[in-house]
Parts: C-alpha cells; sequence; structure tokens
C-alpha cells in the first residue's frame, strides 16, 4: 500500500534533502556520461559484490573490448570470462552474453524498455531490472540495493527482518515513495550513493542533511538497523593444486557445469580434508591423470575467501613431467606458457601462476 498521512509529508522533505544532497556529492562515474541502457546493465551486473573504484576499471576495459549489445553476443565464451576474471561469480558473465543473444533475438538488438521485457533478461532479477528502468529508462520505479535499505529503515526506524517477504515489501513501499515523479533517475541514484558515501554501515550522523527526519537516530538504534537474517556458517575448505609443465606447456582442466568455477580453466587440483596436501595431491595425479611426479620445484600457500567459503590453497609446480600413455580425461589440455594470459582462470589461480613466474 502507497504511504500515506506524516510519513508521506516526511517523505516529500526528504525528496528534496536528498536530491540536493546528491547534486553536490555526486561521483563523476563513466556510466552517468550518456545514461545508456547498455551501460547501466553492465555497470550493475559489475558491481554486485565489487567495490566502485574496481567496479569502474573493469567497466572501462569493459567497453573497450566490447562496446556494445552485438559485441557481447558475437564474442567467444573465453573472451567474456577472460575479460571478467578477477571479479568472481562467473554466472554474470556467462548470463550477460545469454542476454545479450536474447535481446539480438527478440529485439533486433535495441535494449527492451518495457519492465517486463527487461526482467525477462537471463540474469537480471528485479533489482537490477529496475535500476535499469528507472536510470536509463526514468521510469518510476525504485531501486532498493543495500544502500537503500539502510537509509529507508533508518529514516522510518523499520526493525522488521529485510530478508522476510514482508520487510522487503515494506522497504520497497517506503524507497518508491521517496522517488517523485520524473526524478527516478537522479532519486534512484541519490539514495544509494547517500546510503553509500553517509549512511554507510557505520552512518555518518554529525552533519548528515537527513538527521532532522532520521526516527532511528531519534530512538538511539542508527547502529542497529537494517535488521538482518544471521549470516550462513563459513565452510572451509583444503586444496593441493598442481603446475605441470612439459615443454613449455602446462596442464590446465577446463570445469564444467554447474560447479565451482564452471566455464574456467584452472590447473588440477584436488580436495585434501586433513590428509597431507603434497601426498594426497600425488595420489591424485597418479590415480586420475596416471602423471607420476618428483619433487617440486617450487611451492605456495595461499587463503582465499569466496562468498560462504574460506579455501586454502597449497600449490606446487613440478617441471619437465612426462606425459601419460593413457589419454587424458575429457576437459583437461595442454596450453602453452604463451598461451595463459589469454584464458579465464578464476583469482587465485591466476595469483599462483602469476607468483610462480615472479619467482622462476
Amino acid at each position: 500500500m502507497p504511504v500515506e498521512g506524516r510519513d508521506r509529508e516526511r517523505c516529500l522533505a526528504v525528496r528534496k534533502e536528498l536530491l540536493a544532497w546528491f547534486e553536490r556529492h555526486k561521483r563523476d562515474l563513466p556510466w552517468r556520461k550518456n545514461y545508456t541502457p547498455y551501460e547501466v546493465w553492465i555497470s550493475e551486473i559489475m558491481l554486485q559484490q565489487t567495490q566502485m573504484q574496481r567496479g569502474v576499471e573493469y567497466f572501462l576495459r569493459w567497453m573497450k573490448r566490447f562496446p556494445d549489445i552485438r559485441h557481447v553476443a558475437m564474442s567467444s565464451d573465453e573472451d567474456l570470462l577472460r575479460a571478467w576474471e578477477g571479479l568472481g561469480y562467473y554466472s554474470r558473465a556467462k548470463n550477460i552474453k545469454k542476454a545479450a543473444a536474447q535481446i539480438l533475438k527478440e529485439h533486433g538488438g535495441v535494449f527492451p524498455e518495457h519492465l517486463d521485457d527487461i526482467r525477462a533478461l537471463p540474469g537480471v532479477g528485479p533489482y537490477t531490472a529496475n535500476a535499469i528502468a528507472g536510470i536509463a529508462f526514468r521510469q518510476h520505479v525504485a531501486c532498493v540495493d543495500a544502500n537503500v535499505e539502510r537509509i529507508v529503515s533508518r529514516l522510518f526506524n523499520i526493525d522488521d527482518d529485510i530478508g522476510t517477504r514482508e520487510g522487503k515489501a515494506r522497504i520497497a513501499e517506503y524507497a518508491l515513495a521517496l522517488v517523485p515523479e520524473g526524478e527516478a533517475r537522479n532519486a534512484n541514484q541519490a539514495m544509494m550513493e547517500f546510503g553509500a558515501l553517509q549512511c554507510g554501515k557505520n552512518p555518518r550522523c554529525e552533519g548528515c542533511p537527513l538527521i532532522a527526519f532520521c526516527r532511528a537516530r531519534k530512538a538511539g538504534v542508527e547502529k542497529t538497523l537494517p535488521v538482518k537474517r544471521k549470516p550462513l556458517r563459513t565452510r572451509h575448505a583444503r586444496v593441493a593444486l598442481a603446475l605441470l609443465r612439459h615443454k613449455g606447456s602446462f596442464l590446465l582442466v577446463k570445469r564444467g557445469t554447474p560447479g565451482l568455477w564452471s566455464g574456467l580453466y584452472t590447473f588440477p587440483f584436488v580436495q585434501v580434508g586433513e590428509k597431507n596436501p603434497e601426498t594426497a595431491l600425488r595420489f591424485f595425479l597418479t590415480r586420475e591423470l596416471s602423471i607420476h611426479v618428483e619433487n617440486p620445484t617450487w611451492r605456495i600457500t595461499l587463503v582465499h575467501s569466496h562468498t560462504s567459503w574460506h579455501v586454502k590453497l597449497f600449490a606446487y609446480a613440478f617441471m619437465d613431467v612426462g606425459v601419460p600413455v593413457r589419454s587424458l580425461p575429457e576437459g583437461y589440455v595442454w596450453i602453452s606458457e604463451r598461451d595463459l594470459g589469454a584464458l579465464p582462470l578464476p583469482s587465485p589461480h591466476r595469483r599462483i601462476l602469476c607468483d610462480f613466474f615472479g619467482r622462476t
């Protein structure tokens, strides 16, 4: 239901302050130059689980390589994944290509404007669809991300769990009330920017232009909002990984789908639990690949955190290994050193490779 009464009046006042604040403090971001639907779409997908500065760097490189929807649709999976390498959540890049192909097929290469058509694109959820519709097409919708959840829950002292359907609906109701007709582009960006720069996880209440309207601040509960579910328990894994070199080429495997790092190339690895990682790796290489190795010439240990996973990787390099007599399992391939840079690798595997070449 729409926001009414005193809350409606409060929203009208907050709107003016937010828009004025945004005009003074908005960041100079590349997708804000022209606000094309393609650029807004790519920026929103990239910024999921990605810090702003990192997102800007990837966005600029992406636009040079894939300047429009047609370039994305006609590219190879490996080119897209290589451009995405380091951002993680690689299904996002795969869905971008699927969506580009759908836009070519169903909309003649023109990004669809109708909200239902935008939502029908692979990898585009309710938030991203609203962001494209509101920011690129100026449609009267609210874009509710974590920043907006923060400022709305604090302004109106909403203590519903934002992980529930009821909590999401209430936040969305108030967020839409903060969007004036015809101002969806600026109003939505103002809320997101304000949540990122002013009303962050640790709110900067002193000097805040909205402090007079903030019910959570008045009640002294601004640091407890929004209310969120307890995070998932972090799972731990120990992985042993092999860099196997034969006559200037390295053995890699292209991961299938579904699964961790699907569609990417990785070095052969095995989860080792509490076992000795080098011993477990030797056994894996012998049993699965019929490759027998001597003592490693180089080794490194690193830790990689990914969503709810905390992975400790033990990497070993074995030089001048022999080629197995029997055929390698499907997906395994020898790649020359000069071609490694063009392949999409998970970021921890790329780090291991760079460290290896930096020491040899």
